[in-house]
């Protein structure tokens, strides 16, 4: 009896995770799908850009609209989209 059980809750999973698949992709009301949920959290870069503060070019923490120069100077690049 035991291989049955195991059995029939490999089939209640790959069923419980297919309709959730399939519910993801689900179109919405309006016949468009779901947008992808964006973090808020994005994982920040390095590289070199000019801060306006300091004056020269320098090491820098990139984000998603903005970086922060390598002396903590907060330089806004425009929106996220």
């Amino acid at each position: 009896m035991s291989d049955r059980i195991t059995a029939g809750a490999g089939v209640l999973m790959a069923s419980l995770s297919g309709l959730a698949w399939v519910a993801r992709l689900w179109p919405v009301p309006t016949g468009r799908h779901r947008a992808p949920r964006r973090t808020p959290f994005a994982l920040a870069t390095q590289a070199f850009r000019h801060c306006h503060q300091c004056g020269v070019e320098t090491a820098a923490v990139i984000h998603p609209g903005a970086f922060v120069c390598a002396e903590g100077h907060l330089t806004i690049t425009g929106g996220t989209k």
